[in-house]
């Protein structure tokens, strides 16, 4: 995978601005694509079949394993750009790659995903594209997990002029009249969230699952718990501002107080990448200033909690960028955690 493109040779695309929602022009050189672009550039299904399901390569215990499936939302030329790979399947046409892509793998994606590339295909008028992102399996989780805010913002995008020129327009109207599409509310009253905050407080995973269950949740990462008079501090950042409370879902809540059992049990239903909430915050150890993409990683070094750590770098969802890989080892080492 470490081969990349001739640095002689350019890619016309696109790229989101700082607001997510406008596309400017792009020139990237091929030189910054890996293997895998490079095939979905140039519509190659069997060589993105081979390179998703049965190339091996070897771990560091020396056995084969499959390509880490995370080289998907990696992006050398713009690591902050998670979605570009998928938007390379749209520009280059190719339902079958998006698809190889997407419904394989939605243990990695979230709903900025989602809406980078849905709006990619408005934007490129690929509206052949709709149906198979809506009908799709990964895109039930991913929008039921998204927060209330973004799944209005998804479905929006679907208004009576975006559709006017697509063929499979009563297709779409029908999908969205039905689930997951309809529900555009917590769903969660705050009576039932305060029986989950409790129960990961005091790690009792068995009444836990019987919440869940009994109140048919299929997403966690959208659910906070910010219902509390005294919003009490769980991270104190760089410049000052405070993370509280209200800033976490069950997940990161169950890694704050510890609760192996039902965080293992959380995250074996539900995946871990939605709620690993993407954010850059900067904490500080002594005098150097530390960035991180997600909220999860301070959590982490917060508990230092060596068995919370191990089973979340097992999950194919644990995604960290390179910023929440030097700032964690730097405070790590800091704080003498190994």
């Amino acid at each position: 995978m470490f081969l990349r493109g001739s640095p002689s040779e350019f890619l016309n695309s696109h790229r989101f601005g700082e607001d997510r929602l406008s596309l400017y022009d792009a020139v990237i050189p091929q030189s910054s694509l890996n293997i895998l672009q490079l095939a979905i550039m140039n519509g190659q299904v069997e060589l993105a079949k081979y390179l998703l399901f049965e190339h091996k390569i070897f771990s560091n215990t020396r056995q084969t394993r499959n390509l880490d499936p995370r080289i998907i939302i990696l992006n050398h030329d713009n690591e902050d750009d998670e979605s570009f790979t998928l938007r390379l399947a749209v520009q280059a046409g190719s339902i079958e790659i998006f698809k190889l892509l997407w419904d394989y793998y939605p243990q990695l994606f979230t709903e900025r995903h989602l809406l980078d590339v849905t709006r990619y295909a408005l934007f490129m008028r690929r509206f052949e594209f709709l149906v198979p992102i809506l009908a799709s399996p990964t895109s039930t989780p991913v929008f039921l997990s998204s927060p209330i805010a973004q799944r209005i913002e998804f479905v929006d995008l679907f208004d009576e002029g975006t559709l006017e020129f697509v063929e499979d327009k009563s297709t779409i109207i029908q999908i969205l009249g039905q689930e997951p599409y309809t529900k555009l509310d917590k769903q969660v009253s705050d009576d039932r969230l305060l029986s989950i905050y409790n129960y990961i407080r005091l790690n009792e995973v068995d009444h836990l699952r019987e919440m869940v269950n009994a109140g048919n949740i299929q997403g966690v990462a959208h659910l906070l718990f910010d219902f509390f008079e005294d919003d009490e501090e769980v991270l104190h950042l760089a410049d000052d501002r405070k993370v509280t409370l209200s800033f976490l879902n069950p997940i990161l809540f169950a890694i704050r107080c510890k609760s192996f059992d039902c965080l293992t049990y959380l995250v074996q239903t539900f995946g871990v990448r939605q709620s690993m909430r993407s954010h850059t915050l900067t904490t500080r150890v002594v005098t150097r200033d530390l960035t991180f993409k997600n909220l999860m990683f301070p959590l982490i070094l917060k508990a230092k909690d060596n068995d919370i750590l191990s089973f979340l770098l097992k999950q194919e969802g644990f995604f960290f960028t390179s910023y929440d890989f030097n700032s964690f080892v730097v405070q790590a080492l800091f704080e003498r955690w190994h």
